[in-house]
């Protein structure tokens, strides 16, 4: 059995196969702009019926309080995250001109390094916790002052695939605010999580039910289904600037808009509508419980080769995939493996791990959509030959 190269990917979160009538929907809205409600104002439906699936979803009781955007990505809503907590901070800080900081640990995603330097905030990069592989919020007292504007966690680093766990942070920041008298809101990265925990992993406690969370970003074109690009941004309306929305009128009414991105297609838009109407918070659970299934098969059968180690899972709650590097081998032959695998199809990338544990190579395979048992059977058998063409 053949597969398409886009399947053969293991690295890659983003969704390559939706279901047929998804990708109908996907094909048919193409030619329409997702901005021209004017014209389209059932895309204004479409992205009502979204931003409240995602606010129920993410614990916004009080809906009046919060707002929520489509972006183009998690990169596009993480930048607008930052860009709404150094405009929060400005407004309680007015006088100091003093260049305002985020905190982030180091497995957080390359985008906040971008959004950083664009905005010309400083960005406190702590190293991750060497036996959790995530967030340690014993460093954050040492490194928050007066100029912090927020600090970023991950709901699922794309390097550990392991949650941070933000109810620790937010007890820490309370304790902050208490000797202080200072409030340091927190932004959670949830491109991949926010699809993962609230289906599986229920009793966590990582969203606005903590009282510093006060926006979260998540990625419909991974989790969620759909093709890329799509992400969304729910915020409370606390930190939300209307003097940061640009608003135009040539469409034929006023439009304000907060995202940077203007003119994009429907496709993405309503194919998010279409699994929001068609399989709802139950459906999506159906969908995350098999990849955790997948999951569990696809660990097992990389426990029958010896020179393997999982890095993750772990103990704690991470996504449905695996994080493995090779037992007492040179970087030589993780990165021997990847290459052969390149040439029966596949993609395997290597990497990395996040400071300190910056001297392991590790690989990744994401379980998503389309992650089937003949595709680990395939994949086993590949990397079983792969050693057994390699002397040790």
């Amino acid at each position: 059995m053949s597969w398409p190269s886009t399947q053969k990917n293991l690295g890659t979160f983003s969704t390559t196969l939706m279901e047929e009538d998804a990708a109908k929907v996907f094909s048919a809205y193409a030619p329409y702009n997702a901005v021209d409600s004017c014209a389209y104002p059932e895309f204004i439906t479409m992205e009502e019926n979204c931003g409240t699936f995602f606010l129920n979803l993410f614990n916004a009781h009080n809906h009046k309080d919060y707002t929520y955007f489509s972006t183009s990505g998690s990169s596009e809503a993480l930048f607008m995250s930052l860009l709404f907590m150094k405009s929060y901070w400005k407004l309680r800080n007015q006088g100091n001109n003093h260049k305002p900081n985020f905190i982030i640990c180091s497995n957080g995603h390359t985008a906040w390094h971008k959004a950083a330097t664009y905005l010309d905030v400083t960005l406190k990069v702590l190293p991750i916790d060497p036996d959790k592989l995530n967030f340690n919020e014993t460093h954050l007292f040492e490194n928050i002052d007066n100029n912090t504007i927020g600090v970023g966690c991950t709901l699922g680093a794309t390097t550990t695939l392991v949650y941070d766990e933000v109810e620790k942070i937010n007890i820490a920041l309370n304790d902050y605010r208490n000797k202080k008298n200072i409030f340091i809101p927190i932004h959670v990265d949830a491109a991949s999580g926010g699809f993962i925990a609230p289906m599986v992993q229920k009793d966590l406690l990582w969203d606005f039910r903590l009282n510093h969370v006060m926006s979260i970003n998540v990625s419909s074109h991974k989790y969620g289904q759909v093709y890329p690009s799509l992400g969304w941004l729910c915020v409370k309306k606390e930190i939300s600037a209307d003097d940061l929305a640009h608003e135009s009128h040539y469409l034929g009414k006023s439009i304000k808009r907060y995202p940077i991105q203007f003119s994009h297609s429907a496709s993405h838009l309503a194919s998010q509508d279409y699994y929001v109407k068609n399989l709802g918070k139950s459906g999506y659970e159906k969908l995350i419980k098999q990849l955790f299934d997948m999951q569990t098969k696809l660990c097992e059968m990389l426990r029958t080769f010896e020179e393997i180690k999982i890095i993750t899972p772990g103990s704690g709650p991470s996504l449905p995939g695996v994080i493995f590097t090779l037992r007492g081998s040179s970087e030589h032959n993780l990165a021997g493996l990847a290459s052969y695998l390149t040439m029966q199809g596949w993609h395997l990338p290597t990497f990395n791990l996040p400071q300190p544990k910056q001297d392991m190579l590790v690989s990744r395979i994401i379980v998503r959509n389309g992650f089937t048992q003949d595709l680990v059977e395939a994949l086993k058998k590949d990397i079983g030959n792969y050693f057994l063409s390699t002397p040790e």
